[in-house]
């Protein structure tokens, strides 16, 4: 259920209030900060959106809200996020799947060295239930990743071999 546009919001918000601060920490420095949150309703249908069943067809409806932190000086940024995810989602073949996953994520800048690290940690865990609302088992999903982005030319613009993503855990189980 996990997307890239959580990560995107956060380096375009981030990337905004680097802007709307740094000439006034620059001038007075100090440091700057403050909180952002955010709450949004999804719902759709697709094919294969659960690992454990990636032939089977399923609409999902839920909720994804979060709220971070940030602190910018005249060096960086630095940014905590929360975020959760409450979903269902209801096959075609009966079963149901009804989950809670907490995000944690951080996002760390320095505008010397033009290095960028983002981490993002999830465990996400749900419950499949069949037609009759009997428990069928669990499925849970824990992630780790990581986005490092070194502009090496210092033009402030992704460039082909600037940007590495990994994922160092990945790893779900089903009923």
């Amino acid at each position: 259920m996990r997307s890239l546009k959580t990560l995107a919001r956060l380096v375009v918000s981030v990337g905004l209030v680097a802007v709307a601060l740094l000439g006034a920490t620059s001038a007075y420095g100090a440091a700057s900060g403050g909180t952002f949150s955010w709450f949004e309703q999804g719902s759709g249908s697709d094919v294969g959106l659960v690992p454990c069943y990636p032939d089977l067809a399923g609409t999902f409806t839920g909720t994804d809200a979060g709220q971070g932190r940030f602190v910018v000086n005249s060096t960086g940024v630095h940014v905590q996020v929360v975020e959760t995810q409450n979903y269902r989602i209801d096959f075609e073949n009966g079963l149901y799947l009804v989950s809670s996953g907490p995000i944690h994520s951080t996002f760390n800048t320095d505008f010397v060295s033009g290095h960028s690290v983002s981490t993002e940690a999830q465990q996400d865990r749900g419950i499949v239930y069949d037609a009759s609302g009997t428990v069928v088992g669990h499925l849970d999903v824990w992630t780790v990743s990581h986005f490092t982005w070194y502009d090496l030319d210092g033009n402030s613009q992704p460039d082909p071999g600037e940007i590495v993503a990994t994922v160092s855990l990945f790893r779900f189980t089903c009923p």
